[in-house]
Parts: structure tokens; C-alpha cells; sequence
């Protein structure tokens, strides 16, 4: 609500291309606290469960996936209230709804990928897990979440859409109707990225793990 305050006094709106402003926003907001809670999360997850890690084999990566689940659930319940934004708003539900399934298990393997990543050297050094939320402060920043894409110049936009969250935002928000912004060039290549770097995160866990268990 502070955003939505803060934000619609600065661009001066009520909607964006005849979208609610509170709902942009909190879209936004929705997309990546579970991409960035969810990948920041894997190392306290890992380090809350060390007594079961250290005494009993159990798959680590099943510590990596709970930390993601857990984001599932709040980006469920956040999605619900964004669903009553809408309606509130009149805005109805289209088929285009579908794209929810791609864009959160898109979301879940991005999430995965560079929280496994992360955590290899959160456990080991301090100091990362610092550096990781300051990170993710920047890149915040860098996702259209409480901004219009049509602010970023038209010569940067093109470097601006290779971060994957920027694609799978939009395709989040046209699930519910908000006008295309990316193409789906944009869109594909985000979704084969996130799996690729989910799947590498995820095994380069797994080499790594006899190391890192003895940080524990």
C-alpha cells in the first residue's frame, strides 16, 4: 500500500495501459518476493535443518525444494488477492489464465537455480548472504514492479528484457489480461533459462554438498 501510494503520486496514475495501479503493483510485488524470498531462503532452510542433514541422509535437495514450496504458497495466496484486486476493479478473468502454470513453475525453477547456487557460499561465508540481499535489492529495481517498461529507453529495453523475471512478470500479469509488453521470444527464452539454471543449480548442489555439510 505504501508503494501504491508513494509511486502513483510520482507517475501522476490511477492504471497503466487501463490496469489498476494497485494491481500493477501489487503483481509486481507478487513475482518477485517469490523469486528473491524463495532463493534467499534455501540457505537458512538448509541451516535450520543441519541437526537432520549431519546425522541422517536424507537428500539435501529435498531442503532446497521445501524453501520453494514454501514461496508456492505464498505466491498462491498473493495471486488470490491480486484475483480480488480485479474483480473489485471490474476487470474480469480471460483464458489467457493458463499462463499461470508456466510462469510459476518458470518462478520455481529460477528460484532454484540461484538458490542452490547461493547457498553453496552462504553456508561457507557470511558475508554472502549480505551481499545476496543487497543483490536482490538491485535487482528489484530492475523488474517493472511499480513502474511502467515504456520508462526504460527504447535502446535499452531489448538488454532490459534478457532478465528473466522481467519476461515471466509480464507473462504473470497477462493471465489476467494486462496487454502484452514482451514478446514471447522474450517469454521462451526465459522459461528454457530458468529450467536450464534450476537443473544446473540443482546438480551443482549436489557435487558440492560434501563440502558444504561440514559448514553445517
Amino acid at each position: 500500500l505504501v508503494m501504491f501510494a508513494v509511486f502513483r503520486t510520482i507517475f501522476g496514475t490511477h492504471a497503466i495501459k487501463g490496469w489498476p495501479f494497485l494491481a500493477y503493483v501489487h503483481s509486481g510485488i507478487t513475482v518477485f518476493a517469490f523469486f528473491s524470498q524463495s532463493s534467499l531462503d534455501v540457505a537458512p532452510s538448509l541451516r535450520s535443518s543441519s541437526g537432520i542433514l549431519t546425522r541422517t541422509s536424507a537428500a539435501p535437495e529435498v531442503f532446497v525444494l521445501s524453501a520453494i514450496v514454501s514461496g508456492l504458497v505464498t505466491f498462491a495466496a498473493s495471486t488470490a488477492i491480486l484475483v480480488t484486486i480485479l474483480l473489485i476493479s471490474g476487470k474480469g478473468l480471460s483464458m489467457a489464465i493458463f499462463l499461470l502454470v508456466p510462469t510459476a513453475l518458470s518462478l520455481a525453477f529460477l528460484s532454484t537455480g540461484v538458490g542452490s547456487l547461493i547457498s553453496h557460499y552462504a553456508i561457507q561465508y557470511e558475508d554472502v548472504n549480505a551481499l545476496s540481499n543487497l543483490g536482490m535489492t538491485i535487482i528489484g529495481y530492475l523488474v517493472p514492479s511499480f513502474y511502467p517498461i515504456t520508462i526504460i529507453p527504447g535502446s535499452w529495453r531489448g538488454f532490459y528484457k534478457l532478465d528473466p523475471v522481467v519476461p515471466l512478470l509480464d507473462m504473470y500479469r497477462s493471465a489476467f489480461g494486462y496487454p502484452l509488453t514482451v514478446g514471447w521470444a522474450y517469454r521462451i527464452g526465459a522459461m528454457a533459462f530458468s529450467v536450464a539454471l534450476g537443473l544446473a543449480g540443482l546438480h551443482s548442489f549436489r557435487r558440492r554438498w560434501p563440502r558444504v555439510v561440514t559448514e553445517l
